[in-house]
């Protein structure tokens, strides 16, 4: 199925709309990665937070465990939405 966007031109609507189609080919492992991030981050809400950073959902789930496992025992650098605060 064909995702359809409403961007006025071809250029801006590759631009702009690519990201989503790049999600929605691999819904599977889309899955996957969202199950990694509830288990490392069960009070997190996902949708905030994906809705924030959809790219994070581009990461491989390898890379999104690493992460997980470098802030895992540092509650003091999660933000509000539950994930690492971004480093100073």
């Amino acid at each position: 199925m064909a995702a359809t966007c409403s961007c006025p031109s071809a250029a801006r609507r590759r631009r702009l709309c690519a990201p989503q189609v790049v999600l929605a080919e691999d819904v599977n492992a889309i899955a996957q990665k969202l199950i990694a991030l509830k288990t490392y981050y069960p009070k997190a809400d996902m949708f905030k937070i994906v809705a924030q950073r959809p790219r994070l959902l581009l990461q491989k789930e390898s890379q999104i465990v690493e992460n997980a496992e470098r802030v895992r025992g540092r509650p003091e650098r999660l933000g509000a939405a539950g994930v690492a605060a971004p480093h100073d």
